[in-house]
Formats: C-alpha cells, structure tokens, sequence
C-alpha cells in the first residue's frame, strides 16, 4: 500500500507515514472496519453459543422424555407378556386338573356350600379358566353370596366403617343381580349362565336362599317377598330400610 501524499511504501499497522509524517487514512479505515468486524463477531458468537445451549438443554429434555417413554413401554410389554406366560401355565395347570376340579366344584354345588365354591374357585384360580366357562356363573353367584354376608355383618357391627345406608344400597344391588340372574330374558352373560342346566339350579336356589336370609334379617313379611324380586333397586333398599328401622325398635 502507497501513501497517498508522498507515494512510499506503507502498512496497515502505519497510523502516520514514516517518510511524510502524513496521517494514513487507509490504516485508520481499517481499524475501524476491524474494530467493527470484532464487535460484530463477538455478538454473533454470544447468540449462537447462548442458541446452542438453550437446544442443548431442550434436547436433552426431548432424549430423557423419549428414554422413559421407551422404557415405559418395555415395562408394559414386559408386564403384559408375564401376564400372558402366567396365565397360560396357571391354564394349563388347571387342565392337568380338570377332572378333579370338576368334581369338586359339583359337590360343592350339590351340597349347597355356597362359601366353600366362592373360596375354592379363588385358592385356585379358576373364576377366569375357558376350561371351566359352564361353572363361571356359579362362581359369581357365590361371589355376590359372599359380599351379601358382609354387608349383613357390617349391619351388625356398629362400630363398623360402612354405614347402614350404605350397606342396605349394597345389599340391594346384590338381590337385583341375583333377580337378573334369576330372570331366563335378562341378557346377564346369558352365554356362560345357560350351558350347565345344575348352575342354573344352583343359581336358582343360592338367589332362594338369599331372599330367605333377607326376610328373617330385615323382619319382612311373606307378602314383601312375593313382589321383593320384581321391585327396582331403589324399591328393594327403601323396604330393607324400613324393616331395618322397624326391627330397631
């Protein structure tokens, strides 16, 4: 680079010229261009670095969320599989069996040990077996029994957690599905419930022997009966209410 004012040879770093003492605008031109450039880059690198850990930060979020959604769903699979491999053994276990089993739970049905097929079928695992479908409704209607002498026992205990209002709704739900089962148009698993003409029987007189338990326990009368199968649930729980109350006093 020449100066302007006396032709020599000058550089960059050359604020004035060495030969004519001129200042060399050149070089101030470029000092500010640089200067310029400098500040410029230093902005642009603070954004970028500031951008790139802000994505940093938010890909790390993205990776973590989409390791655990990875992992949830193994674990689900995973589940789901033991799932199925103990099912299948417990299944497959209950054919080994399948004789035995039905032969008890026939026993229990012909003797009318309601309690004793509901705790048979749970100690064993049966209630969900294809193997033992026709005996499906017997085991609910046990279950139902069941829970129908819990309630009664909360009724007698009066420092019990359920209340009486509570446990005279329950009981009631529990005699409107035995009507339903014991009703031959009602659709309650109608494909389980009638293949086995003896759990139709056993159903029958397990639903007979629960309204007998009900009369004595809530002091109805011969006439309640009659009409207490056809009655709507919130029918049913008003009667057992009043001959609650009325045995009370």
């Amino acid at each position: 680079m020449k100066c302007e004012h006396c032709g020599n040879n000058l550089s960059l770093e050359d604020k004035v010229c060495p030969y004519c003492g001129k200042e060399n605008t050149l070089a101030q031109k470029h000092n500010k261009d640089m200067a310029k450039f400098e500040k410029d880059y230093a902005s642009v690198k603070n954004e970028v670095l500031t951008n790139s850990r802000r994505l940093s930060g938010l890909t790390v979020r993205i990776t973590v969320i989409a390791v655990l959604v990875a992992l949830i769903a193994a674990l689900i699979l995973c589940i789901g599989g033991s799932f199925d491999i103990r099912s299948a053994r417990e299944e497959r276990m209950i054919r080994e069996h399948l004789n035995e089993h039905k032969a008890n739970i026939e026993n229990f049905m012909d003797s009318k040990n309601y309690i004793g097929l509901y705790y048979y079928f749970q100690a064993n695992r049966l209630a969900y077996s294809e193997s033992l479908e026709d005996y499906y409704m017997a085991y609910t209607a046990s279950s139902c029994y069941n829970q129908l002498l819990e309630y009664f026992g909360y009724l007698l205990h009066e420092d019990s957690y359920v209340s009486d209002e509570e446990a005279m709704e329950r009981i009631a739900g529990i005699m409107e599905r035995f009507a339903e089962m014991k009703d031959p148009k009602s659709d309650f698993e109608k494909k389980k419930y009638y293949n086995n003409a003896d759990v139709v029987a056993y159903i029958n007189g397990l639903a007979d022997h629960s309204e007998t338990l009900i009369q004595g326990y809530f002091g109805l009368s011969a006439e309640d009966m009659e009409s207490f199968g056809t009655l709507s649930k919130a029918r049913k729980q008003v009667m057992l209410e009043e001959g609650w109350n009325n045995g009370k006093e």
